[in-house]
């Protein structure tokens, strides 16, 4: 009985637990944008670009952090793996995780 009461209690626990933040925001509000955490990167995660260099590139928000692109034609491609794409951003060392260097655009607008 008192491991079934354990058990009851361990599931009602974790019910309650929130759920891990997994969302992509590709055109945050300027609210969401505030609410985030900034990344503060200073090169595109996606093609290595200097932030910057093209112009006021995006922003998008991914797990309640800000991350700055490039250029809007990033969007897409960060979309299709945020969690890789936000490593980068982040300075992850990771072997498998690199952004590409200087990537050409043509290949994403």
């Amino acid at each position: 009985m008192k491991k079934f009461l354990m058990i009851l209690v361990a599931l009602a626990m974790s019910a309650c637990a929130a759920p891990a933040d997994t969302s992509l925001i590709l055109k945050p509000s300027a609210e969401q944008i505030k609410a985030a955490k900034t990344v503060d990167n200073k090169e595109c995660p996606v093609t290595g670009e200097k932030i910057g260099s093209m112009g006021k590139g995006p922003v998008v928000v991914y797990k309640g952090k800000a991350v700055e692109l490039c250029c809007s034609g990033c969007m897409k491609t960060f979309a299709k793996d945020p969690a890789k794409y936000l490593k980068v951003a982040e300075g992850s060392t990771a072997d498998s995780v690199t952004a590409p260097a200087k990537a050409d655009h043509s290949s994403h607008m």
